[in-house]
């Protein structure tokens, strides 16, 4: 069978997406990718087919763009052009690729979609747990995203979708859930054909970084914090806070910085400050993490055990901090708190404090245990497996072959 994967053009995106192609392809599959241009050398490091945007190739799939309605007639042309060049059975794409599930109808192909940590919409039934606020961003989440859809639609004199939640166009015809029963809020109001996988993480080998070995190798003795700020979405960030509060501390920083939209201004020089950072080596050197509560961190903070400092923005963010604080895996700072004295009080909580570790450490063996990748793939093996038997039940290919 033949997978074309849809990727935003992020580490954070990417990574999940070849981890899959490469195991579909040790199972004897063919994959090839779409994304930006800036991450062709990743998918030829993972050996896998990058096709360009057309004869005349450039960027698609930017991240800040992902709700433009041009941006998202652009990842239409780029899926569109390689089903013409590839010919997939399968169309993978993301929750935030909002062109391949336009596509996808276009071309008459099944889309199995790749999310984030938590289920992004109104759950069928046994929401009763969730807070007002939570319920409140899934429905609003639902119709917003829905709209802009919507407005991509029109860009191709296509009809708007209108349908209820459980039935989204928004969730494709499979959709993978980068979470498992023991995180997720509500499994059993979850639609059918939803799927917990695991986290999906996966790493490409590293090549020697000789800065970042003697970096590692000189914090030994010391606590390291992982940091992955992100977009804050106009809201005011923690990044000048944290830097106060780590002065004369005995703490240092490793920090992913290419989605922090604004000034680093000055900070400490043995801060380990880099655009993108291997999460995965970092994280074992590290005592606790603080971001913004995004998926690709805290998947990989808890796979590698480590407790979080959570300050959310926008996006999945809230919903991903209220899970972790309900699991006990976590600490999240109201806006009152957000200040030099605040974050260093919950630092010391996570470092001192037995419970977080423990609680993490648990949920990291899960996770190890879970197989997700592997449930993953046989799930898309499924999804082709239903398109290839439709296409010989169909009145069609049954004309077509006693013809020939």
């Amino acid at each position: 069978m033949r997978f074309l994967f849809a990727s935003l053009s992020s580490h954070g995106f990417l990574y999940p997406a070849l981890g899959m192609a490469r195991a579909l392809e040790r199972r004897g599959h063919q994959c090839a990718l779409v994304t930006g241009r800036s991450l062709e050398s990743e998918a030829r490091k993972a050996e896998i087919e990058r096709i360009p945007r057309g004869d005349k190739d450039g960027e698609s799939f930017e991240v800040p763009l992902w709700m433009n309605p041009l941006s998202v007639a652009m990842q239409i042309l780029h899926v569109e052009y390689a089903v013409k060049r590839f010919q997939p059975d399968v169309l993978v794409g993301q929750q935030l690729t909002l062109g391949p599930m336009i596509a996808s109808r276009r071309n008459d192909l099944p889309l199995a979609i790749i999310g984030l940590m938590t289920y992004p919409y109104p759950y069928l039934r046994g929401d009763e747990a969730l807070s007002p606020e939570y319920k409140h961003r899934l429905s609003w989440r639902h119709g917003d995203v829905l709209q802009t859809l919507n407005e991509a639609r029109a860009t191709f004199s296509l009809a708007p979708e209108s349908a209820q939640p459980h039935s989204s166009p928004l969730l494709g015809d499979l959709f993978l859930l980068r979470s498992l029963p023991a995180l997720e809020v509500n499994p059993q109001g979850l639609p059918e054909h939803v799927h917990m996988v695991g986290d999906l993480l996966w790493h490409p080998p590293i090549e020697g970084d000789s800065e970042l070995e003697d970096w590692l190798g000189a914090i030994r003795d010391r606590r390291c914090v992982y940091v992955q700020h992100g977009r804050v979405f106009g809201l005011p960030g923690f990044w000048k806070e944290f830097v106060q509060a780590m002065r004369k501390s005995g703490l240092t920083a490793a920090v992913a910085a290419s989605r922090m939209d604004f000034d680093l201004g000055d900070y400490p020089q043995d801060f380990l400050v880099r655009p993108h950072l291997p999460q995965h080596l970092v994280l074992a050197r590290s005592r606790t993490v603080v971001s913004s509560a995004n998926t690709t961190v805290t998947l990989g903070a808890l796979r590698a055990g480590v407790p979080s400092l959570q300050i959310p923005s926008g996006s999945e963010q809230p919903d991903v901090a209220e899970c972790c604080r309900r699991r006990g895996l976590s600490l999240t700072l109201a806006d009152d708190q957000l200040n030099p004295q605040g974050l260093k009080e919950a630092l010391h909580r996570l470092g001192r404090e037995p419970r977080f570790q423990e609680a993490c450490q648990s949920m990291s063996r899960e996770m190890s245990a879970y197989q997700g990748r592997r449930k993953a793939v046989r799930l898309l093996e499924g999804l082709a497996g239903d398109r290839a038997r439709a296409e010989v039940a169909s009145p069609w290919t049954a004309a077509r072959a006693s013809a020939e």
